[in-house]
């Protein structure tokens, strides 16, 4: 990760916002005041998927890992990077109410890893109380959710296609995940990853 001053978060921020929808000052304000930026070191476990978590995180720089537990098997659900937005599933049971079938996501950073983090309750609040706050969540959430819908789809191609279109779809260079991590996100073996990188390098 590049060093990264962390009083330059907001202002990045609020140009990523920027880049959506005009921000007002009081959205400006309101934002600042029911949140923080803090920093992550590489490894460091955001979430635990064993409590609910209270929070979410706009990345301003570095990457965050997002996955669960499944038949002993640990999946790679995402992978974002700066000028995104981060959330447990958990996020969504203070919005819509207790869904068993919401599963604690665990996340990790993947690098040193600058975000502004804020409360389930306050990102709400601002959405209620902000048009432009509700369609800057939304549009982030769009994104994730295009994304989502194409993963089954890019795990059907052969795994030198499934890099290339993964590649396509995210804002990162996927180089900057550790092997492990990748050959879980787009289901394929280690061995086949490794092949995939001799080919790309060639």
């Amino acid at each position: 990760m590049k060093n990264f001053d962390p009083e330059d978060a907001y202002p990045t921020l609020f140009k990523t916002f920027r880049e959506i929808l005009p921000v007002l000052l009081m959205l400006v304000r309101d934002f600042i005041q029911r949140s923080v930026a803090i920093e992550f070191k590489q490894h460091d476990v955001i979430t635990d998927g064993e409590q609910l978590s209270e929070y979410s995180y706009f990345i301003i720089s570095g990457l965050v890992m997002c996955y669960t537990s499944h038949e002993s098997r640990n999946l790679v659900r995402w992978i974002r990077a700066e000028n995104d937005y981060a959330y447990s599933m958990d996020m969504f049971r203070l919005r819509f109410g207790y869904d068993p079938r919401l599963i604690g996501n665990i996340l990790v950073a993947l690098e040193d890893t600058l975000v502004i983090r804020i409360r389930h309750e306050d990102i709400n609040w601002l959405q209620d109380n902000s048009v432009e706050m509700g369609l800057i969540v939304n549009t982030l959430m769009t994104a994730h959710s295009i994304l989502d819908q194409a993963i089954p789809h890019i795990h059907m191609l052969a795994p030198l296609d499934r890099y290339k279109q993964m590649q396509k779809r995210v804002s990162y260079d996927l180089s900057r995940v550790p092997d492990i991590y990748l050959a879980s996100y787009l289901d394929i073996t280690l061995s086949e990853l490794k092949t995939v990188r001799e080919s790309i390098q060639q």
